[in-house]
């Protein structure tokens, strides 16, 4: 699975940037929100410029000062990604799910570290947990079929593969050609 980081980055770096964009929250509570709204508006144009350590300060930052904010969690958590600490990024993530458990992003997040992580029973189960929230997700096929596959279930993974390929993964194509007979 290892695979480069560019290549890892090309996979979800363009999602995470247009959810960043798209302004999706997780839609926390507004108990100290505004206070730490600041740092999380900072740490995503930081990180939309690629100043990864500078938006991992100031979501932790955002942290600090509203510690019951799942999308504080989150947003460090996909830094933590994209730097390849993939347990850390677990934490967070965990975390964000703990705060609030009904965000599928969340999930299809923390199975992308735990894929990344070789634990493919738990990247299968979190990409499953994020379908039941985003049935149409096709990260979340391409990512449980990947892992299906790794994990020796070839036929559930290329049925997944072919679903992510149908919801327009532009990725799929080349596992399903790898992989698929």
């Amino acid at each position: 699975m290892g695979g480069n980081k560019k290549m890892r980055n090309k996979y979800y770096l363009p999602f995470i940037i247009v959810f960043l964009i798209a302004g999706i929250s997780l839609n926390c509570s507004d108990t100290g929100k505004s206070e730490n709204e600041p740092f999380i508006n900072s740490g995503i144009e930081k990180y939309k410029s690629k100043n990864y350590d500078g938006a991992l300060a100031d979501f932790t930052k955002a942290i600090e000062i509203n510690p019951e904010d799942p999308n504080a969690y989150f947003l460090r958590g996909i830094v933590m990604l994209n730097q390849q600490k993939y347990n850390e990024a677990i934490t967070d993530l965990d975390e964000s799910i703990n705060l609030k458990p009904d965000v599928g992003e969340v999930y299809e997040k923390r199975g992308l570290a735990k894929l990344y992580l070789k634990f493919y029973s738990g990247a299968i189960s979190d990409y499953s947990k994020a379908l039941e929230f985003n049935p149409d997700d096709d990260k979340s096929y391409f990512g449980r079929g990947r892992a299906n596959i790794e994990y020796g279930f070839v036929n559930k993974g290329c049925s997944d593969l072919k679903k992510a390929k149908e919801l327009g993964n532009t990725s799929a194509d080349n596992f399903i050609k790898k992989s698929c007979k």
